[in-house]
């Protein structure tokens, strides 16, 4: 059986300063091989956000 994750995994800086600045905030970060991980509790608005932040910002 697959294992659910409940939180969203963010490592680009771009996409992790447009949630914080949209009011979402990070449950926890954690460092993966040297690489930064910002955890975002999945819930709709932060979906809506990235959606704004893909369509407005990241397509640019």
């Amino acid at each position: 059986m697959a294992k659910i994750d409940h939180e969203y995994n963010c490592v680009w800086v771009d996409e992790f300063n447009y949630l914080t600045r949209h009011g979402i905030k990070y449950t926890f970060v954690k460092i993966v091989d040297g690489v930064t991980v910002w955890k975002f509790k999945k819930t709709s608005d932060l979906f809506n956000k990235l959606s704004s932040f893909y369509k407005n910002v990241y397509s640019r």
